[in-house]
């Protein structure tokens, strides 16, 4: 019971905030100065199964690691645990400032979640993520966009949309910057210049192999498209970018920091996707394309197919 006691009192905060909230937020009504509900608030209910979590010190894993390997099955466990819980998911409506006139357009979103366990309430966390975005017309057919986007969440896996990231809850942190250039050389056809600069922060701690996901990515994009015919459009997409690893090495520092990695270098990659509006209820998706590393070609293929029932959209994909 004295567990349970922050989990309430934090629920009970969270859920007095959101009640003090207008309806009209659910209609994205328009406010003071700008301001704007542009998505609706979320609650959700659900169970977390085969999470990791990691308690142990540092100090505590250096010393074990450091043993001999006769000794080191006697040692503590330092592994992360694997737990199931029950949660409390909310999410606020997203809140937007906006200002615009003919030639330019400035957006400001901020959004915040809370997220509440039931008997782990040292993995209660407030995930949040906000964005600027700037774009200007410089003539009728050429613009410029710029773009900031911040997220910061304790589920490395749920904030990066991957099941397939194995790592303990941990705080994560990822900053990346946009910047675009199109330019239209008639009604159907668009070219576009994109440079994007990300940052990311795993909080996971490793003594000997600590910070291997922390990097910095930086890339260009060459990206053309062109409407076939009205409810056909093609785009082809070139990019160019380095993912290299962030090396925080201090005086003292007990980390080891590991240079020597194949993604250092650059990677190329190109893809092709087709577009069908069969009906206004109803469109088809098909892409491929290829990425070269230095252990050779990765091939990647997508298919989805989207269809309006009523005022709801439903899509399936591979």
């Amino acid at each position: 019971q004295v567990k349970r006691a922050p989990m309430k009192k934090l629920l009970l905060v969270v859920l007095l905030f959101s009640m003090s909230i207008p309806s009209v937020a659910q209609q994205g009504q328009v406010g003071l100065n700008g301001l704007k509900f542009v998505a609706p608030l979320q609650f959700a209910i659900g169970s977390d199964n085969n999470f990791l979590v990691d308690r142990t010190d540092p100090n505590q894993k250096l010393l074990v690691l450091s043993l001999s390997p006769s000794v080191q099955p006697g040692a503590p466990d330092i592994r992360p645990k694997i737990l199931d819980d029950k949660f409390i998911m909310l999410t606020l409506p997203k809140i937007a400032y906006q200002n615009d006139s003919r030639r330019h357009e400035f957006t400001i979103t901020w959004v915040p979640e809370f997220q509440v366990y039931k008997q782990n309430s040292d993995q209660n966390s407030i995930n949040q993520e906000a964005t600027v975005a700037f774009g200007y017309s410089i003539t009728r057919n050429v613009q410029i966009a710029a773009a900031d986007n911040y997220v910061t969440s304790k589920d490395p896996a749920r904030a990066l949309s991957n099941v397939f990231l194995l790592l303990p809850r941990s705080r994560y942190h990822e900053n990346s910057i946009h910047g675009a250039i199109d330019y239209q050389p008639n009604q159907v056809t668009n070219i576009g210049i994109k440079y994007d600069n990300s940052l990311s922060r795993f909080g996971q701690s490793d003594p000997f192999q600590v910070r291997l996901l922390d990097s910095r990515s930086s890339g260009y994009s060459l990206v053309f498209s062109r409407m076939l015919r009205p409810k056909h459009r093609i785009k082809a997409t070139y990019s160019f970018f380095k993912v290299k690893p962030i090396n925080d090495q201090e005086e003292f520092d007990a980390n080891v920091d590991n240079d020597e990695r194949d993604f250092i270098h650059p990677i190329n990659s190109g893809s092709v996707e087709y577009r069908w509006s069969m009906n206004p209820n109803t469109v088809v998706e098909i892409s491929g394309g290829a990425i070269k590393l230095d252990t050779g070609l990765n091939y990647i293929f997508r298919g989805s197919l989207a269809r309006r029932v009523g005022n709801f959209w439903v899509s399936g994909g591979y």
